[in-house]
């Protein structure tokens, strides 16, 4: 009697092994499935407020149109919808075990993701602005000014002012321009170029053109917009226009 449960006993022992490594597999499985949707849970939810973001960021402004400064390089929809689309195409990935639903949920969130690309390079180019050559040529404690050139159709091209808050990550820059000058190639003298400016007041600048002629503008604290602005462009000689 001793003798035979002795020897059933490897092969008890052996089942018993077999049912535990089963019973793991199937809990690394289990586990390994929640693990997978958690992740796509959280790559299409960062999608979504990449997304987001980027249509902020286009809203509110970019180079050029105004808006927080930091928010510049997500305002062009190529870099936020490239993102979003990779995130979206990464959780279709892991949450769709089958093949061909996996492949169908891919190739939908690729489509979507041209789509947008599309509708939003359209978008940006409708609100494109001809703005270029940013430098900053005055600062205070709360304020900058940059200026741009702007390029002329049939005319040359000026150079115009705006104003630029120091506010670390919410930096603003205004819409509107405080002054604009004629660029030198218009063959203007210099009382119509830009020589330089101050931030002097807590609401006021002061300008000089190339001759030392100054003007004082007032600008408002919130919208960043003069209260008169200054155009030195429209009267200005052109040979342009010759």
């Amino acid at each position: 009697m001793t003798l035979g449960v002795i020897s059933e006993a490897p092969g008890l022992d052996s089942r018993l092994h077999g049912s535990q490594r089963g019973s793991s597999r199937e809990t690394l499985m289990t586990m390994s499935v929640k693990l997978r949707r958690r992740v796509a849970l959280g790559l299409a939810a960062g999608a979504v407020v990449v997304a987001v973001v980027t249509v902020f960021a286009a809203v509110d402004g970019g180079p050029g149109a105004g808006g927080h400064v930091h928010l510049w390089t997500l305002a062009h929809p190529f870099v936020g919808v490239a993102i979003a689309g990779a995130m979206l195409v990464g959780a279709a990935q892991l949450a769709v075990q089958h093949r061909i639903r996996r492949l169908s949920s891919q190739a939908a969130a690729a489509l979507i993701t041209v789509f947008a690309l599309c509708s939003g390079e359209a978008a940006h180019y409708g609100t494109f602005s001809d703005l270029s050559e940013a430098s900053v040529v005055a600062t205070s404690v709360k304020f900058e000014i940059v200026s741009y050139r702007s390029a002329g159709f049939f005319s040359s091209d000026t150079i115009v002012l705006r104003l630029r808050t120091r506010e670390g990550i919410a930096s603003r820059e205004g819409r509107d321009d405080l002054a604009c000058f004629i660029t030198p190639e218009s063959g203007a003298g210099p009382e119509w170029l830009f020589g330089r400016a101050e931030v002097t007041g807590k609401d006021e600048i002061a300008v000089f053109a190339k001759d030392g002629t100054m003007w004082r503008i007032r600008f408002n604290a919130r919208t960043l917009s003069a209260v008169e602005p200054l155009d030195r462009c429209r009267d200005a000689p052109d040979i342009m226009d010759d």
